[in-house]
C-alpha cells in the first residue's frame, strides 16, 4: 500500500503492525509538527493511536509591547526610560523565574504539569490529508499481520 499524501501530511515509516505519519503545522514552525503513530497488537486485541508533539514552556510570561527606545523617544525623559528598562528587565525576568519555579515544583510534587500547544490546519486539503492518514492507519490495522 503506497501513501497518497501531498500537502503537509507525510508517511514517516511503516511496519507490519505500525504506521507513522508527520503532520505539519500551518504556521511553518517544525517544532509544532505532530507525529501520528497507529499501532495494532493483535495478540491483545488493542489499537493504539498516539500523537507526539514537542511542547515547550513559554518564555513569554507577560507581553512587553513597548521597546525601551520607543519609551525614550515618546517621553523624552532619560530617567523614565531607565526606570522602564529596570522594570521590564529585572521585574520581567523575576516573574518568568517565579513562574518556572512554581511549575517545576508542581511537576516535582504532583507528578504532572498541565500544558497546551496549538496545531494549525489552514485548508481543506490539509484537513483531508490528516483524515486520509487516520483512515490509512485504520485500514492497516484491519489487515492481518505478516510474520517476519
Amino acid at each position: 500500500m503506497k501513501s497518497q499524501f501531498k500537502k503537509k501530511v507525510s508517511l514517516l515509516d511503516k511496519y507490519n503492525d505500525m504506521i507513522m505519519y508527520r503532520a505539519e503545522c500551518s504556521c511553518g514552525d517544525n517544532e509544532h509538527d505532530v507525529t501520528i503513530e497507529i499501532e495494532v497488537d493483535k495478540k491483545f486485541g488493542s489499537i493504539s493511536l498516539n500523537f507526539y508533539k514537542d511542547i515547550s514552556f513559554s518564555h513569554y510570561y507577560i507581553y512587553r509591547d513597548v521597546l525601551w527606545s520607543d519609551k525614550i523617544l515618546k517621553d523624552k525623559n532619560i530617567f523614565s526610560a531607565i526606570l522602564y528598562i529596570l522594570e521590564n528587565s529585572l521585574v520581567y525576568y523575576g516573574k518568568v523565574l517565579w513562574c518556572r519555579l512554581k511549575n517545576s515544583s508542581r511537576l516535582m510534587f504532583t507528578g504532572y504539569l498541565k500544558m497546551e500547544s496549538d496545531f494549525m490546519i489552514d485548508s481543506d486539503e490539509h484537513i483531508d490529508n490528516f483524515i486520509l492518514a487516520l483512515q490509512e492507519g485504520r485500514d492497516m490495522v484491519r489487515q492481518p499481520i505478516k510474520e517476519e
